[in-house]
């Protein structure tokens, strides 16, 4: 599966645990900062497909593993504080595995 496939099918599961926590738990803080960071990462990827330079290419990827690296947060907070239907495990497992995968393509870039 290819990177933006992959981020664009998480940010659709984070999509589903946003509304469940808003609807069911009526939690609206994370949820909408686990949503925009989830849908950052696919945004910056897609962006670094027109990029300008290789430069650019690479700090579009580096900005979408720091969003990466957030959703990871956010997810967390989610396991460790708050009890939902979902098991938010897998989703964290994927964006560990996003996040290797983009570190590699920018250290394979320069």
């Amino acid at each position: 599966m290819k990177i933006r496939e992959v981020s664009k099918d998480l940010s659709y599961q984070v999509f589903d645990l946003c509304n469940e926590l808003k609807l069911v738990k009526r939690e609206f803080e994370i949820s909408n900062q686990l949503k925009r960071s989830s849908t950052s990462v696919a945004a910056n990827i897609e962006e670094s497909q027109a990029a300008e330079s290789k430069k650019d290419f690479i700090h579009k990827l580096r900005i979408s593993r720091k969003e990466c690296l957030e959703s990871i947060y956010w997810l967390q907070l989610v396991k460790d504080k708050i009890e939902t239907n979902s098991d938010v495990t897998p989703l964290i497992n994927e964006y560990k595995k996003l996040s290797f995968m983009i570190w590699r393509i920018t250290v394979n870039s320069k």
